[in-house]
Order: C-alpha cells, then structure tokens, then sequence
C-alpha cells in the first residue's frame, strides 16, 4: 500500500500496521515495518529518510532470511545489481528480467546503448591504429563529418574523454 497507494490509502494502512506490530510477535514485523516506512517517506516526505528505512529494511530481512524482501529494500536504495542477483539465486525469473532489462537497457535494433554498432567498431579499430579522421574518411568512403559524428559517439559509449583515452583502454 505504501509503495502505490494515495495517502489517505498509507495512513490507513500504517494504522492497521501499528495495530498489528504492536500485538505481533512474529520476527518479519520490523522489517515490514521498515520496508512500509521506506516507501512512504520516499513518496511523501523526506527521500533520505525513506533510505534510511531502506538500509534497516535489507538488514532486517537478511537477519531473518527473507531474501525476496532484502533485494526489494536494495532496489529502493538503487543496488539493483545486488538485488538482481539475489532474485536469480531464489530463481525469481521475473523480477532477474525485469532487472535485466533496466540494468542492461536496449535500444530499437535490440542492441544494448552501450555497445557499439558495426560501422562504430570499424572506426574504432582505425583509431587504436592512430589514423586521423582525414584518413578514416577516406578509407571507408565516407565524409571526415560522418567519421566525427562516429568518433563523437565512441567516446560517449566508451567513457573516455578522448582518442587517447580511449586508445589507452583498448591496449
């Protein structure tokens, strides 16, 4: 209810909850407890608090082995990697995949953004060789503009500041 519903919604809901902890013996309350907390100050109040409630959450469901739970409290702390490989370890194929595919986003063609197209690694392997855009141009039969704009987007998706930088991580 916290993470979806409207605040009239969460505060009946807390209410209910505190009702229930209060007469509750039962280990998992804390940690749902938390985990409510987390989602409603993220959504409502104060975004460091609701991660704060998020760290005590994955603590709490670690400590009493509940991992569905520990890798949701991650995911609100944005480790979705950590929380992606604890859903793969329980086997929740749906919750892997949808990681996945935020961890991994696709473009059109179905290639991830990050890696590089045919024309782009063509490029690529010209600039590790030192070639100049002049050069590259002229080899693939394509304007000195276009060799740029490719050169532009390599560096982007390989995070390197320049064509040395990006030769360097190459070698």
């Amino acid at each position: 209810m916290a993470e979806h519903g409207d605040r009239d919604d969460v505060r009946r809901a807390r209410a209910m909850l505190e009702r229930i902890a209060k007469s509750s013996s039962v280990r998992a309350t804390p940690a749902l407890t938390a985990l409510f907390d987390s989602f409603e100050s993220s959504r409502f109040a104060d975004k460091a608090l609701g991660e704060q409630h998020a760290v005590r959450a994955a603590e709490l469901f670690k400590e009493i082995g509940w991992p569905m739970h520990e890798a949701r409290a991650l995911e609100l702390l944005g480790r979705a990697k950590e929380a992606r490989e604890i859903y793969a370890k329980c086997g929740a194929t749906r919750e892997t995949r949808r990681l996945d595919a935020a961890l991994n986003p696709v473009n059109k063609r179905g290639r991830a953004k990050g890696d590089l197209t045919a024309r782009e690694r063509e490029i690529c392997d010209l600039l590790v060789q030192g070639k100049t855009n002049k050069t590259i141009a002229d080899q693939l039969v394509v304007s000195e503009r276009t060799v740029e704009s490719h050169v532009s987007s390599i560096l982007m998706k390989m995070n390197a500041a320049s064509r040395a930088e990006l030769i360097a991580k190459l070698r």
